[in-house]
């Protein structure tokens, strides 16, 4: 259909000049959006005609705007005094190494010294704690089971876990004609185990490069590794000694369950250039030598008594291992109900003890004299 023109009379009347009309375009808001920033914060604040030293004293908690952090806006350095118009885009920039700031170190303690005075002070361990890194694999990716990595000078240590489990061992035959090595007898087995954990030590060398320290040691639990103070159990297995001396001392001479690695076989990755490959095939070899060869009577003999003699007492179901093989068919998770020998060490114990044990050296810096030998050297 087509449009009818509107006749003159019904139109409204023209406004007097210059006056604004009900049909005319609504004006603009007034624009007063600022952008602000100051560190990883940035917001579009309606800001504008206020002065910098406003914004700052109102802000300060919103976008944590240090006392001392210059104002930029649009790029140029400005006065507190400075008023801001729409679509300025002021800065709070805090420079962290600005002049005049000074450092000292007196006895154990770090002062910092701001230009207007001001002091602060921090005691150098902590420090060094802070502006290094906190965790850090090194050159691996773990194996699946690996719990707690420790370290102190030319030692590292790695805390290993296995699930409760069915585990398949070549052991002793009761009718071996001899208790080890060549001649010896074994049957394969198949007893229940509670969480097994394998302490795994590795030696610096000069190069930098991990060996296995053949110092490794095994425990049982009952309750998967939570925390690095969780007590651990000895082992009832056999080839795990129980030294007859100076077993119960926070720094014995000697492990408390030590793993036989007598028959430990190097493979090619041990040696690789690779340090992560070399952690890695180190640690599968000390699990391999554990688990995947036979358990004999070498521990009762050289070493005075394996775990698995010392333990195999506390319940009637380990008392022998066909009692074991019986009681595992009976039920596969009767090994997390087991008395275990205690060792009255938790996993941090056992690793300092073997720090003392193994003479690793401390280096981490504590105090100033520590500082001071590390910039004397170079």
């Amino acid at each position: 259909m087509k449009e009818k023109k509107r006749p003159e009379a019904l139109k409204p009347p023209a406004p007097p000049s210059g006056e604004p009309s009900m049909f005319d375009a609504k004006p603009d808001p007034e624009n007063k959006n600022v952008t602000v920033s100051s560190g990883p914060y940035c917001e579009v604040v309606p800001v504008a005609g206020m002065s910098v030293k406003e914004v700052r004293r109102r802000f300060a908690d919103r976008f944590d705007i240090a006392p001392q952090s210059a104002s930029v806006v649009n790029g140029n350095p400005t006065s507190e005094d400075s008023l801001l118009k729409e679509n300025d885009m002021l800065m709070f920039v805090h420079h962290a190494g600005e002049k005049g700031v000074e450092v000292t170190i007196e006895g154990n303690w770090a002062i910092a010294k701001s230009p207007e005075g001001a002091t602060k002070k921090l005691d150098v361990q902590t420090l060094i704690e802070r502006v290094t890194p906190q965790m850090d694999t090194g050159p691996c990716i773990l194996p699946n089971g690996v719990k707690a990595v420790l370290s102190r000078g030319q030692l590292t240590i790695w805390f290993w876990e296995k699930a409760p489990c069915i585990q398949q061992l070549s052991w002793i035959r009761a009718d071996s004609p001899r208790p080890y090595g060549q001649g010896t007898k074994y049957r394969m087995v198949r007893i229940a185990l509670p969480y097994l954990i394998i302490m795994s030590v590795f030696q610096i060398g000069p190069d930098g490069m991990p060996n296995v320290a053949r110092t490794d040691e095994c425990f049982f639990r009952n309750e998967p590794l939570k925390s690095l103070h969780d007590e651990l159990c000895y082992p009832a297995l056999l080839n795990c000694s129980k030294f007859t001396r100076d077993n119960d001392s926070p720094d014995g001479r000697q492990p408390l369950s030590w793993i036989c690695t007598q028959y430990l076989k190097d493979t090619k990755d041990m040696d690789s250039p690779d340090a992560g490959k070399r952690f890695c095939a180190s640690f599968e070899a000390v699990r391999y030598c554990l688990l995947e060869t036979s358990f004999n009577l070498s521990s009762e003999h050289h070493e005075g008594n394996s775990w698995y003699g010392a333990s195999k007492h506390i319940d009637p179901r380990i008392a022998s291992v066909e009692a074991w093989e019986r009681a595992t068919k009976e039920d596969p998770l009767f090994a997390l109900e087991v008395p275990w020998i205690k060792t009255h060490h938790s996993v941090k114990d056992v690793a300092e003890r073997t720090f003392k044990r193994l003479n690793a050296t401390d280096r981490s810096v504590k105090n100033a004299g520590d500082l001071y030998r590390y910039i004397a050297k170079g």
